[in-house]
């Protein structure tokens, strides 16, 4: 009977087991199973190819800390676990050991649980890293913009269709003896008190 028992709870471990490694192999994201002791790989499922360009068996023996640029990155991300108990969209930036390419940007998301006995970390990736990559570009433009603006000696003010001030150069905020962020997001006529007679905001606000 002690016999049939524990041939029944190992059947159930084993479909428990597997019902698990189904659902990580069909979730649309890369995973990965790490030790709690020294981070290496001991599942990854086929997304994390798209994260890291190889098959995931080429990861298991690897350890996590091959995928930060230095390692403060894992004592962080340990610490943070070990005072929460969990990470949510922890936003990190990894190295890809198996090629010589630029930085991989990503959200993570982990968890600690015991997988087959083992204190682990089971861990989501949010691939940002063309996300991260407009808005470096985007804010490289906008410095260039800035750059330009304020090289004139001529005085720029842009406005929305309400009269509120976005953009302003240096020159310009000069004249009012305000810095442009001081005057940014305020109503031009407001700033221009007694310079803009009743006809001319009404003929603006007509525009």
């Amino acid at each position: 009977l002690d016999i049939t028992e524990r041939k029944k709870a190992e059947i159930a471990l084993k479909e428990s087991e597997e019902r698990f490694r189904t659902i990580l192999e069909t979730l649309p994201a890369p995973v990965s199973i790490t030790t709690r002791s020294n981070g290496e790989f001991i599942y990854a499922n086929d997304y994390m190819t798209y994260l890291t360009a190889v098959p995931p068996n080429m990861m298991i023996g690897k350890r996590i800390t091959d995928y930060y640029p230095d390692y403060i990155g894992r004592v962080e991300i340990m610490t943070i676990l070990d005072k929460h108990g969990y990470i949510e969209n922890l936003e990190v930036e990894l190295s890809n050991p198996f090629q010589n390419s630029s930085s991989i940007h990503a959200l993570i998301s982990a968890r600690p649980f015991n997988y087959e006995g083992e204190d682990a970390i089971i861990t989501t990736f949010i691939d940002i890293t063309e996300r991260k990559r407009i808005e470096n570009a985007l804010q490289e433009s906008q410095e260039i913009a800035n750059a330009m603006l304020n090289a004139t000696q001529d005085l720029v003010i842009l406005l929305d269709n309400k009269g509120i001030i976005f953009e302003i150069n240096k020159a310009a905020s000069e004249l009012f003896n305000k810095t442009p962020a001081e005057i940014i997001g305020h109503n031009i006529f407001d700033i221009m008190q007694g310079e803009f007679s009743l006809e001319r905001k009404k003929k603006f606000i007509e525009v």
